[in-house]
């Protein structure tokens, strides 16, 4: 079972975490539950949870000192983040430290299901890696290429990072590596084998693929690992006088013309900055990793790496931000074309500033919840879309994030719109009853009742379409009747003021002066005078 430990200032939410998550199902043990962050750190080494759901803010130590704490301390633990929309560009900073994943509050548990299971899965190939290295270490029978392979994917995970032991074991397993790519080789999913398992020199897909890429560059010093069931790493010596980024380029190329001959087989090569020494093989790895991950942007076969540019630098953030306003203001003024124009602009500045895929998806999760804060307070959708927002750090590409966002900002504008309509009607219909009832106990509560709507929401709402409020209104009404009545009828103004709703004649007659600057009786003679 997997150990979890909550961390929660707020002891509602603990014990909802505690008591309304399928702990038994998901294979999981609650093993202690913090009132803070500082709770927490000291308990981590008697419990050694393999998980931590932690709240971001706290007194003493919030989320995010708990998370670096962790991160230092027990790189091993996985972190889960909750946070309010508030708190999300904040929540961004732990990032560094190895989060897992961000649960927006209100939590839902089926996210926050989500979020560990991932966790559990991460924790799993974690063991698979381990695993895998202990394996092909024990082997007495391992060739060469194995324990070359076996040396490459320590290095690669961090498990080796010492420069001496890098170089010393190098120099004994013949790898050289002294002007160099590193190439990661990432298999598409969709992809139909049935040439490779037909052929009696593989046993599995990806290892047909790599013996198949060792005969393309035969002629090349090269060097491969397995990562796992979809990518090679391949690292690739130039010679020193003819190593710039086409010849690599050249090589890949070769290998996807020379693999495609022979089989039918969708991969992608993501390539590195030029390297010098053997001890940056970690660096190339990491370098190609994250080249390849702008498919994200670009549909092609070979990925260079391009350093991703800070979120920080002020220039982007002042263009996202200019961005964001300009289409939340579209939206509250119901212009979709403006508004999909301005949702361009914007992914047009995440493409062309090379932004990281993650800062991408933060900040389209948090544009998304900017877009659900304008729907109209009383929507049920509200809810219902929570759960598409959260679709969007599972998107493969960045036009799945866009028509995520496109088809929010047009179901946004089209909820206001019948909202719009829906109040403007609901303002005649309150209208008309008060002109109907001004002469009998009318109130905010009777009316509500006759509309079917909380009192205090057709409070606000009333307020917000009209400028005045309901009681203003009902008496602005009471008082022209009034007027009317001083005019037209002998009538005393105590039956005045009983006709129009209003029993106490001294109430109404100081209310009457508040309106018209007069008192009934001199209202009435003023008016007869003029006559």
């Amino acid at each position: 079972m997997y150990s979890i430990m909550i961390v929660d200032d707020e002891s509602t939410v603990r014990r909802g975490l505690a008591n309304f998550i399928p702990w038994h199902d998901l294979d999981c043990k609650i093993v202690y539950i913090a009132a803070n962050g500082t709770d927490a750190s000291e308990k981590l080494e008697v419990y050694k949870p393999d998980i931590v759901i932690t709240d971001i803010k706290m007194p003493e130590m919030d989320g995010i000192e708990l998370s670096k704490y962790i991160y230092l301390k027990y790189p091993s633990t996985k972190i889960i983040i909750l946070t309010a929309y508030s708190d999300f560009s904040y929540a961004q900073s732990a990032i560094k430290y190895g989060v897992v994943d961000f649960v927006l509050k209100p939590t839902s548990f089926d996210k926050l299901i989500e979020a560990i299971n991932k966790a559990k899965t991460i924790i799993e190939n974690e063991k698979f890696k381990s695993l895998k290295i202990n394996v092909l270490e024990d082997e007495i029978s391992k060739t060469k290429e194995e324990l070359r392979e076996s040396f490459l994917l320590k290095v690669i995970n961090r498990i080796i990072t010492d420069t001496s032991t890098i170089f010393n074991k190098a120099n004994s397993l013949e790898i050289k590596l002294d002007n160099y790519y590193a190439v990661v080789v990432e298999v598409a999913s969709e992809n139909n084998f049935e040439d490779l398992q037909k052929s009696k020199k593989v046993e599995t897909e990806i290892y047909g693929l790599k013996n198949l890429i060792s005969i393309v560059l035969k002629n090349n010093n090269h060097f491969i690992a397995t990562i796992n069931n979809k990518n090679l790493c391949i690292f690739i010596n130039v010679n020193k006088n003819n190593s710039s980024l086409q010849t690599i380029t050249d090589i890949c190329n070769e290998i996807i013309h020379s693999v495609n001959k022979l089989i039918n087989i969708n991969f992608i090569l993501g390539v590195s900055s030029l390297k010098n020494n053997i001890e940056d093989i970690n660096i190339a790895y990491e370098e190609a990793l994250q080249a390849i991950s702008t498919k994200f942007y670009i549909d092609k076969n070979i990925f260079i790496y391009t350093q991703h540019k800070s979120i920080n630098d002020m220039d982007i953030i002042f263009s996202i931000n200019t961005s964001f306003d300009n289409i939340l203001k579209s939206v509250q003024s119901g212009e979709y074309d403006n508004a999909s124009k301005n949702l361009k602009q914007l992914f047009e500045i995440y493409k062309n500033e090379n932004v990281s895929i993650s800062d991408t998806k933060n900040f389209s999760m948090l544009l998304f919840s900017y877009l659900l804060g304008l729907l109209p307070k009383n929507d049920s959708s509200f809810i219902n879309h929570m759960p598409i927002g959260s679709k969007i750090s599972q998107c493969k590409n960045i036009e799945e994030i866009y028509k995520i966002l496109l088809f929010e900002i047009n179901f946004v504008i089209a909820e206001t719109n019948k909202a719009n309509q829906y109040n403007h009607s609901l303002i005649d219909i309150i209208n008309k009853y008060i002109e109907e009832h001004y002469n009998k106990e009318l109130t905010l509560s009777s009316i509500a009742q006759h509309v079917h709507l909380n009192s205090s929401y057709l409070s606000r709402l009333y307020k917000s379409k009209t400028g005045q409020t309901l009681t203003e209104k009902i008496m602005k009404v009471r008082i022209d009747k009034a007027k009317e009545l001083l005019l037209s009828t002998n009538l005393k103004v105590y039956e005045i003021a009983s006709n129009v709703g209003i029993e106490n004649t001294n109430y109404f007659s100081l209310l009457f002066k508040k309106y018209t600057s007069m008192y009934p009786k001199d209202f009435r003679t003023f008016h007869n005078c003029k006559i």
